[in-house]
């Protein structure tokens, strides 16, 4: 190899000492640089499409038809900078440079001071959780980042469900653990995410655990975003704690036994907002248009009931041929899957043992996701003489 050279415009073999190739007679020694000068040529009629895809392409096949008589491979570096003298990518400003394993092409030297001002090319997946990260810091001090926290959420053109607020101010050295996005799934979890896959709306969704420590979870939060244009912004934050996104039957158990939890005394406990707001969470949202009634509220217990023990639950199995609710026969008709639940309760107080309550409850899967839509007060048996 050492006497010979290659013509870098046909690739003929010359011997060492030639000036101009044997070939095609251009010159073996050229000044200029033939892959600036290649990359100008493209861009001038050529580029009209996604710059950033054809660019590569354009300069991919510029080396592969280049470097011959050498096996390498050739990998392209979206955070660098190459000079072209054409500013190919406009306002965008997201510039490349090629870097092949041997030193076969000379690309032209950047500057460390070129370098120090390269712009990294985020994917949507690091734009996602960076908009998480800091949606979600702004509530360290909600009062004074009220207009930062509006800004990262979507515009009025997309219905919004936004209620990380109920956490109220959380601590300064809270932790934030996003789970890996997923983008434009195609199965989106709950009806907003639902209906903007439907409309080709680019969406993403990502599971956020908010904590102080590893044994004080804040919350468990399923946050969903969309894009516009290059941007993410928020649509929805959705309490994700407990919910089960399988249909099966325990995933519909799982959902009553969180509806139930959330009940409170009504003698000797009361509501706050975010609490009150986590029970009827659980609920079928009005937006689907299913005429849903509920008799399980704050004072379901016995007067001067104390507590309750004993709670059963009694499943019908995956979608009863012969619900027992009113609503059972309109979710068979619509193919979505239901399990009717009868809850019972016995109630305590002060001297024992005060009476039974029971209740049916329908659970239906919407979206992936397990919602109460109907429950229905089935009456007490009551001790003798209370």
């Amino acid at each position: 190899m050492a006497d010979k050279k290659y013509c870098i415009y046909c690739g003929a073999e010359n011997s060492v000492a030639a000036e101009t190739c044997v070939h095609c007679e251009k010159d073996l020694h050229p000044k200029e640089s033939l892959l600036k000068d290649f990359l100008v040529e493209r861009v001038k009629d050529e580029l009209k499409g996604n710059i950033q895809d054809t660019i590569y392409d354009a300069v991919k096949n510029f080396l592969l038809s280049h470097l011959y008589g050498t096996v390498m491979t050739v990998s392209i570096v979206s955070y660098a900078v190459v000079a072209t003298g054409v500013d190919v990518l406009a306002d965008n400003r997201k510039k490349h440079i090629i870097y092949v394993d041997q030193p076969i092409v000379k690309v032209e030297e950047i500057s460390q001071e070129e370098q120090k001002e390269s712009i990294s090319i985020k994917t949507d997946t690091d734009k996602v959780i960076d908009v998480v990260m800091s949606y979600v810091e702004c509530f360290t001090d909600y009062d004074s980042n009220v207009a930062k926290i509006k800004s990262l959420e979507a515009s009025s053109l997309y219905d919004k469900n936004l209620n990380l607020s109920s956490l109220g101010n959380i601590p300064a050295n809270v932790q934030i653990a996003c789970e890996t996005p997923k983008i434009n799934a195609a199965r989106p979890i709950g009806k907003l995410a639902n209906d903007l896959s439907k409309g080709n709306v680019n969406y993403a969704q990502v599971f956020v655990d908010i904590s102080v420590d590893t044994y004080n979870r804040l919350g468990y939060y399923l946050f969903t975003l969309v894009k516009d244009v290059n941007d993410w912004y928020i649509v929805e934050t959705m309490n994700a704690q407990g919910m089960s996104f399988e249909a099966t039957e325990q995933g519909a158990r799982d959902k009553v036994a969180m509806y139930q939890q959330n009940g409170k005394m009504s003698d000797y406990e009361t509501y706050t907002n975010a609490e009150y707001r986590e029970f009827i969470s659980h609920r079928l949202p009005s937006s689907y248009g299913l005429p849903t009634s509920y008799e399980f509220s704050l004072d379901r217990f016995l007067p001067h009931a104390s507590g309750c023990l004993n709670i059963d639950l009694v499943s019908s199995g995956m979608s009863p041929s012969n619900p027992r609710s009113s609503i059972g026969s309109t979710l068979r008709s619509r193919n979505i899957k239901f399990v009717e639940f009868e809850l019972s309760e016995d109630n305590y107080g002060d001297e024992g043992y005060m009476g039974t309550q029971s209740w049916l409850i329908v659970v239906g899967y919407f979206d992936s996701i397990w919602y109460v839509v109907e429950d229905k007060y089935l009456g007490v048996t009551v001790k003798e003489g209370l």
